[in-house]
């Protein structure tokens, strides 16, 4: 489980499903009563350059109810570090969706012997 302060250490070949707590952003929207209807991973190396096609396995999957998403992080080269963006949309009846984003720091790390 993963809040946003902090960063997720990897190896290249290892394939790692997340869990991103939402509960604090939640918490900070200025209106209750929303709901997690969505989210998007894209991840971008140091350059800015989007690998998500390469970073990310599949589609993001929501917990609602927990405010969780799950995210599958793949591959990486060793020795680069890179950002995952989540946005997500909360839902609101009769209030505009709102959009926050929030950022991860995945650093890729050989170990060995």
């Amino acid at each position: 489980m993963l809040d946003f302060d902090r960063s997720l250490e990897k190896q290249p070949s290892e394939e790692l499903t997340i869990r991103l707590e939402l509960a604090n952003l939640y918490s900070s929207l200025v209106i209750s009563g929303y709901a997690l209807v969505s989210a998007e991973a894209k991840v971008f190396d140091s350059k800015g350059t989007d690998v998500t096609s390469s970073m990310v396995s599949g589609t993001p999957s929501i917990d609602a109810t927990n405010k969780y998403v799950f995210v599958t992080v793949i591959d990486g080269a060793a020795g680069k570090d890179y950002f995952l963006r989540l946005q997500t949309t909360w839902a609101k009846e009769g209030h505009p969706n709102q959009k926050p984003e929030c950022d991860l720091l995945i650093q890729v790390r050989e170990k060995g012997f």
